[in-house]
């Protein structure tokens, strides 16, 4: 039976190829973005769901290693994990928090246990890597009433991110492109059935390219995104 992985990931199963994101180079884009909040280097507390999953633990990866100047690895499903608590480059990664199998609330609950260890701290950026952390961070913020005090990248395009980007609340998040995963898969899943295996990528891995979403693109992003859901204006 052909196995395709979609979205996250498994390069040790007997799965044809995988199709989606790199999630390292992703997270590689958050950490530019954390650089481009923090200028001058600062504190940075990560926020995902659980850091079991290949697809987590690529992005954590990923931001960190761009926060520290280091090269993109050979192999980017087996690394040695940065450590919290550390400086890397400019910026000192006090804490990865998880919030699985509670979800949304712990991970708001987190956000604010967070702001309230940091809040000595001038220069923060508050990092959510899962789709539903940017918007638990927002509203942690807005509760603490430090919004704009404190900077937030996300990742994924919850509704509420795109509209703490639209105003200027998050600075920019990072996202994929599940629509294509999803064609892309059938189209190769069709060509399999049709004993064509040809399409199958050579190294068993087509990515899907990222995009960075900011205040300054995010209409048109949400235009792109009403088009392929077929919703009229």
């Amino acid at each position: 039976m052909p196995l395709l992985a979609v979205d996250n990931d498994a390069p040790k199963s007997k799965r044809l190829a995988y199709l989606g994101t790199s999630n390292y180079l992703a997270g590689r884009a958050v950490g530019k973005l954390i650089k481009e909040a923090l200028p001058d280097g600062g504190t940075v507390a990560i926020f995902v769901g659980d850091l079991a999953p290949l697809n987590a633990r690529q992005r954590r990866q990923g931001v960190i290693d761009e926060l520290a100047g280091n090269p993109v690895p050979r192999n980017q499903d087996n690394f040695l994990p940065a450590e919290d608590g550390k400086t890397y480059g400019k910026y000192k990664v006090t804490r990865t928090y998880t919030d699985q199998p509670e979800g949304e609330q712990r991970a708001k609950e987190n956000t604010v246990n967070a702001l309230t260890e940091l809040q000595g701290e001038s220069n923060v950026c508050l990092v959510g890597l899962w789709a539903y952390n940017p918007p638990a961070i927002l509203s942690a913020v807005k509760d603490k009433d430090v919004a704009g005090k404190v900077k937030i990248v996300g990742f994924d395009e919850d509704p509420t991110t795109l509209s703490g980007v639209a105003e200027g609340h998050i600075a920019a998040t990072v996202v994929q492109q599940p629509f294509l995963f999803g064609y892309e898969s059938v189209k190769l899943l069709a060509d399999l059935a049709e004993g064509n295996r040809s399409k199958l990528p050579e190294n068993g891995v087509r990515y899907v390219p990222h995009r960075v979403i900011t205040k300054e693109n995010v209409a048109e992003f949400r235009d792109d995104l009403d088009k392929m859901l077929g919703k009229k204006k």
